[in-house]
């Protein structure tokens, strides 16, 4: 006659429960009673649904015209820290998503209007064509 071990006791046990032999000893070992080990409980919802306010409609910023690409890189700093990281739109759509910043630029880019007005500003980042190499050393 073959004599039982503990852990194949554990096991069966987890087993009868329906959970598995990993959590089981899990939780008897993080302070459980094999009672409450052995109970199956339920999982708590990860994300919370948000619901996100409409874009503001009205929006003027009236930005000169930058004449160089540092003024044009302040000028987008500028918009950024004063419009876009107090945005409610942004924070609800970060804390859905969980900072996936892909998301939030198609709402951005397309819906608002102060998006419409960094790509406005973006156009004037271009960077001079680059020389070639033979020009470098010559």
């Amino acid at each position: 006659m073959r004599k039982e071990s503990g852990w194949l006791r554990v096991k069966e046990t987890a087993k009868i429960n329906g959970i598995s032999y990993s959590t089981y000893v899990y939780r008897i070992y993080s302070g459980q009673t094999p009672e409450e080990a052995a109970s199956i409980q339920p999982k708590l919802p990860t994300k919370k649904p948000i619901t996100i306010p409409p874009v503001r409609e009205e929006y003027e910023y009236n930005v000169p015209v930058p004449k160089t690409r540092k003024e044009a890189l302040k000028q987008i700093d500028n918009i950024i820290r004063s419009e876009c990281d107090p945005c409610e739109i942004r924070i609800a759509m970060n804390l859905r998503n969980g900072q996936n910043s892909s998301r939030l630029e198609k709402v951005c880019n397309v819906q608002c209007p102060v998006g419409n007005q960094i790509q406005e500003l973006s156009k004037y980042l271009q960077v001079a064509p680059r020389k070639s190499v033979k020009e470098g050393w010559a």
